[in-house]
Order: C-alpha cells, then sequence, then structure tokens
C-alpha cells in the first residue's frame, strides 16, 4: 500500500454564533477527489520539510479528536486492529503536513489569509487520518484547525471552484458531495473546538 502524507486546514470563523468552516469545492477536473467539497490543504512538498514552527510540540502528544481507529469504526468495521498497520504519529511528520497545510490554503486561497492570523498564532491539531491495508493508495492526512477573521478569498483557479463560509450543521444536513473523511471530521468538529476552549 502507498500513503503520501498530506495536512489539511480547517478555518474556523472567529466570534461566529455557531461553528463555521471554510469550505473548499475541488474542480471536475481534478485528479483525486473531483468536485468534492473539502478543506484546503494538500500533499507535502519537499519545501515544507523546515520554516516556521506551526504547532506547539505539547498539542502533538495530547488526546486528540480525530483517529483513524475512531473513523474507521464508523466507515470501516472490516479494517485489521490499527496497530498492526499504521505506524506511531511522528511530531515531525505533525509539523511537516502543518507547513504544507499552511502552503496549500495561501495557493489556494490567496495570501490575504496571512493578513488574519497574528504571528504568534499557532494551529491546532485535531488528528491524523489514514486509510486502511485494503485501499491500495491513500493520503496519509493530518488535520489541522485555526481560528481567523474573515478575509478577501482568491481562489486559484485550477485548485477550487468555489470558496465559501458555512456552518457545519448546515452542511451536515445534507446536500453537499464529500468524500467519508470530510464528513467524519465535520461530525467530530463542534466536539473537536469545545475540547479547544476548555
Amino acid at each position: 500500500m502507498i500513503r503520501r502524507l498530506a495536512g489539511a486546514l480547517l478555518l474556523t470563523l472567529a466570534g461566529a454564533p455557531s461553528p463555521t468552516v471554510l469550505m473548499i469545492q475541488r474542480p471536475r477536473s481534478m485528479r483525486h477527489f473531483p468536485g468534492v467539497w473539502s478543506f484546503p490543504g494538500g500533499l507535502v512538498e519537499a519545501s515544507d520539510r523546515g520554516g516556521r514552527e506551526w504547532v506547539s510540540p505539547a498539542d502533538t502528544g495530547t488526546s486528540l479528536c480525530l483517529s483513524t481507529e475512531s473513523y474507521l469504526h464508523r466507515w470501516d468495521l472490516s479494517a485489521p486492529p490499527i496497530h498492526a498497520w499504521l505506524p506511531p504519529d511522528d511530531p515531525g511528520a505533525v509539523e511537516t503536513a502543518a507547513r504544507a497545510a499552511w502552503r496549500e490554503v495561501q495557493e489556494e486561497l490567496g495570501p490575504d489569509i496571512s493578513s488574519v492570523v497574528a504571528e504568534e498564532r499557532r494551529m491546532r491539531y485535531l488528528g491524523r487520518l489514514s486509510p486502511p491495508p485494503s485501499v491500495e493508495f491513500g493520503f496519509d492526512t493530518r488535520f489541522f484547525a485555526l481560528a481567523v477573521r474573515p478575509f478577501r478569498i482568491v481562489p486559484e483557479p485550477a485548485e477550487v471552484a468555489q470558496a465559501c463560509w458555512l456552518r457545519v450543521s448546515a452542511v451536515l444536513e445534507g446536500g453537499l458531495e464529500m468524500a467519508k473523511p470530510t464528513q467524519y471530521v465535520l461530525e467530530r468538529l463542534e466536539d473537536c473546538l469545545r475540547s479547544q476552549k476548555a
């Protein structure tokens, strides 16, 4: 099985009365998940191996609200025990994925996002999702959250068909085409944000 390291960033709207997240629709021309709604992010590139530290080292060792084990329990009861095939999470991989997620957000939505994130802010590491061994090719994705103020979105047409702020509850009511990992993350997001404030 082939797993490629990736990072996804859930941009949440600071001060919103209910959890609100920025979602993008992928162009129909894309090779992977064409036309689906997802979170900004993408594969790790060589340039993501060094640079600004986005995740506090303490965050990588805490109890995470997203896990491959709970995801597979939700969607694939036939998957073998996770300890048999998924290596332990690596803080270095988490940080690299965070840098990839941040780079991808700027590439997909425009550089103006930098102006709504204070320099001292760090992403919250939510957890990791990886497909089971029965899936030949997939993405070993680390998910992060970052609260921001509204900003001018400049979608990159080759990567983003449309982007908009959506209430999580409205998205879960149906109507948007999403991959199963995206749906799982949205189902868990309110609990994730609540634990962040605790």
